[in-house]
């Protein structure tokens, strides 16, 4: 007989993921949040809010988050959390909906999100400073009160630390939607001290639309001149808002050492337009920012239009 109870195998076999209820998660454990009607299949450590869980994890803990919407302002400064939906449906998300203010804050190194929602009135729906992150199957939704400095995810380092550059990362088969006077993803650089790039990140397989741009790069309020991004890949993804003056991709921001620094490859995208051209997918300046095998109605765009 296996007895080893809450906590591993109970006498018929199954596994039990998860600590006995009030006790810290622990290193590579599991904790469920979502009302008590919910949790009442699981054993394990539960929650009612999804901060509540994440304050009490430990390095690499997994915290699965029942459907329902959660008014809370999210923040990860413990590494290797993952957050994901406890009902593996598409339309199962939880909802990170604060009355005001950021939706979620990671600070840690190696978080992980999978089928969360995310949602700002007022501010960035997402702020990922650490490294190493990974979001698949995410939506993030801006609204009309963003506003053009603003977006439903943002990458950036912090000031004071450069080791935390929001740098090799991967956004995955995301939706970013809904920023109409904002941005879908701004890739923006520390401010000083730091003043540090993000670099080696992957923008995979993601859908955009209804924002006032999809992709934009970004200085900051101070700093500068190591460039913004680096070896940055934009691939595969679906730009579905049309119209010959949307502008899909902005990666021309920075001073001139930034546009000389700058490097990635944007290839192998659709966009929703007749006849794709340079200033929707501006790269301006950039020598080593290469626009390359994208498609529009037309067909394959011919890069070397865009490229510097």
């Amino acid at each position: 007989m296996l007895t080893n109870f809450p906590n591993g195998i109970t006498s018929f076999g199954i596994p039990l993921l998860g600590n006995a209820p009030g006790v810290p998660i622990g290193s590579g454990q599991v904790a469920f949040v979502g009302t008590a009607a919910q949790m009442v299949p699981f054993a394990g450590s539960q929650y009612s809010t999804i901060q509540g869980a994440i304050d009490a994890s430990a390095e690499g803990s997994v915290i699965y988050v029942a459907p329902g919407s959660y008014d809370e302002n999210l923040t990860v400064d413990e590494d290797y959390i993952t957050l994901i939906q406890m009902t593996g449906a598409g339309y199962g998300r939880p909802d990170v909906v604060p009355t005001t203010g950021v939706a979620l804050v990671v600070n840690g190194q190696g978080f992980t999100s999978i089928g969360m929602r995310y949602v700002s009135e007022d501010s960035d729906s997402v702020q990922q400073h650490g490294n190493g992150f990974y979001y698949a199957d995410n939506v993030f939704d801006g609204t009309a009160g963003m506003a053009a400095t603003e977006a439903c995810m943002r990458l950036v380092g912090l000031a004071a630390d450069d080791s935390f550059s929001a740098s090799e990362g991967q956004v995955v088969n995301n939706l970013f939607r809904g920023a109409t006077s904002g941005a879908g993803l701004i890739i923006q650089h520390a401010a000083v001290p730091s003043g540090v790039g993000c670099t080696d990140n992957r923008i995979v397989g993601n859908r955009f639309y209804d924002n006032g741009v999809d992709i934009l790069s970004a200085v900051n309020v101070s700093g500068g001149g190591a460039g913004i991004y680096l070896n940055t890949v934009i691939q595969g993804n679906w730009f579905t808002t049309s119209g010959a003056a949307y502008v899909y991709i902005n990666m021309a921001a920075g001073v001139a050492a930034d546009l000389a620094a700058n490097s990635g490859i944007i290839s192998g995208n659709y966009f929703a337009d007749d006849a794709l051209v340079a200033a929707q997918v501006n790269v301006a300046g950039q020598p080593k920012v290469y626009v390359s095998g994208n498609y529009d109605a037309a067909g394959v765009v011919n890069g070397s239009t865009f490229n510097n």
